[in-house]
Formats: structure tokens, C-alpha cells, sequence
């Protein structure tokens, strides 16, 4: 998948494919100081977070890991904008700094803004390359870093367990024998020739296009599927996989559908991957 990722990166049309942003809001006042001592502190923990790539003159891509890297910080003050504009300047920030994209051989692939919206008001934007992280990993990296950050306010000592390494799923992932998944999935999909498509009448018309619906479920929606999935031992992304492939089948008649889904990757590699910061999705 990285390599993947690196591929789309020499993309220089379109720089903001695979970057990630995380956008997180703090109704507190907040040491901007000691906020990013905490950042230095994490990313002293863990190898990926200061990792770049590097293929020139290379039969393929490796990973360059950093001894120290210098985050990019951007510290804005929208405290003279008036609140009702805050949403959209915020949103044109996020915006701008997609577009900016990263140089996927410079570490690190990843940096901060920090706006003040007012003393106890602040919008911390994380952009990211998706290459480095998954979403898996940001929310084990948030909960480090506002640890970190509130023992050095507190004046307290942290002690933080040693966090295992991304090297160990590379060096797990290398070991595997690619003949005999490519010969698992000959087999699995020998009677599937081609993605199944939604035909014309159900899209609307002919012609590929991308289109972007929202439903929000009730409560009592929500935990009936909350409860059938628990009790089909699955998660509610798999549910909605599965009412995807029922819709397909309705929709085209045929008994075997095929389509592309991003998995975790995580619990059947190594120990202690459910923990691991770094890429493991995979796409089937």
C-alpha cells in the first residue's frame, strides 16, 4: 500500500491525494509551548513518525528513518475575526494546506497549525501523509501525545510503555510468500472475472461519476445495528460490506459480486499490532 501511495505521490496534478488531516477542537486554553514538547516527545517514540522515502537509483522503495526531525508549525490568531467566520476561515486553511501536499522524500510527512480563536478557544490542525499512518494510529498517537502534554503542565512524571516498532510488520510482511496468496486469490476469484458494476438505470444514467449522500440513523436506529453486529461477532463496517454485496446482488441478479474494500490489516500479522503506529491497510 505505501508504495501505492508513493506512486500517486509523483502525481504533481493533483498534490493532495493521500493526506490526511485530523482537525481537533480544544475549549481550553492551551500552552502552545509545551503542547509541541509533547509532540517532540512523541515522535522521539516512534520511528514512522520520522520516516521519508527514498527510491532514486533504488530496484525499490525503502524507508529513511531520521534520528530527529523538526515538526513544521504554522500558529495563527483568529482572535480578531469575528466567530461567525471562524467555521469557513477554517475550512479554506484546511483546504490550502491539502493542496500544499508533502515531498515524500523530506521527513517528516506531517505537520501542525495551531489557531487561537480566543483564551480558551483552539482549533489544532494535524495534516499527514497517509503512507506513514492509518486511522488505527492517529487516535493511539492523540491519546500519547494529551498524556504527554498534561503530566509537563502538571509539573509530573509519565512513564510510557516502549512502543513497538512499524520495522517489525515490514519485517514480517517480507517474510510472507507472495506465490501463495496470489495462488489463494486465483482460486477464491476464479469464478469472478471482473469488479460487478451497478448498472445504468440504478446510477441514473450512463458514464462513471462520483457522487456523495449522508443518512443519519436515530438512536434506537443505531443500536439495533450496534446489537445485530455484536451478535454476529463483527464490526459495523462489516455489516455495511455485507448490505453492500446484498444490494449489488439484488440490483445486478447475479449470486457472486466482487468489489474493492480497505481492511485493517492488523490482527493477523504480528503480536501487538492492534498498538502499532504506522500503515497496515490493505486494499482487496
Amino acid at each position: 500500500m505505501q508504495q501505492g501511495m508513493l506512486f500517486h505521490g509523483f502525481d504533481r496534478c493533483d498534490p493532495g491525494v493521500d493526506v490526511q488531516q485530523v482537525l481537533c477542537t480544544l475549549s481550553e486554553p492551551l500552552d502552545v509551548a509545551q503542547f509541541l514538547a509533547a509532540w517532540n516527545v512523541v515522535i522521539s517514540r516512534y520511528d514512522i513518525l520520522r520516516t521519508s522515502f527514498e527510491w532514486e537509483g533504488r530496484p525499490e522503495p525503502v524507508q529513511r528513518v531520521q534520528r530527529s526531525v523538526d515538526l513544521p508549525v504554522n500558529v495563527l490568531d483568529f482572535t480578531n475575526t469575528p466567530s461567525s467566520e471562524h467555521r469557513d476561515r477554517i475550512a479554506r486553511l484546511m483546504a490550502e494546506d491539502r493542496a500544499t501536499g508533502f515531498d515524500l522524500s523530506a521527513a517528516p510527512l506531517m505537520r501542525l497549525t495551531i489557531v487561537s480563536c480566543g483564551p480558551s478557544a483552539f482549533q489544532v490542525l494535524w495534516t499527514f501523509h497517509h503512507a506513514i499512518l492509518d486511522g488505527r494510529s492517529f487516535p493511539i498517537l492523540l491519546r500519547e501525545i494529551f498524556a504527554v502534554y498534561e503530566a509537563i503542565v502538571a509539573g509530573r512524571p509519565l512513564t510510557l510503555a516502549q512502543p513497538k516498532q512499524y520495522r517489525s510488520y515490514i519485517e514480517w510482511l517480507q517474510a510472507q510468500d507472495p506465490e501463495r496468496s496470489r495462488n489463494f486469490w486465483k482460486h477464491r476469484l476464479a469464478r469472478c472475472k471482473w469488479p460487478t458494476p451497478l448498472v445504468g438505470s440504478v446510477r441514473g444514467g450512463s458514464g462513471a461519476g462520483l457522487g456523495r449522500v449522508e443518512l443519519n440513523l436515530t438512536e434506537d436506529e443505531t443500536h439495533a445495528l450496534q446489537t445485530f453486529a455484536r451478535t454476529a461477532q463483527c464490526t459495523l463496517g462489516t455489516l455495511v460490506t455485507a448490505a453492500w454485496a446484498l444490494l449489488l446482488s439484488r440490483y445486478t441478479g447475479e449470486g457472486d459480486v466482487l468489489f474493492g474494500v480497505t481492511r485493517a490489516c492488523r490482527h493477523p500479522t504480528i503480536d501487538g499490532a492492534g498498538e502499532m503506529v504506522g500503515l497496515f491497510v490493505h486494499t482487496l
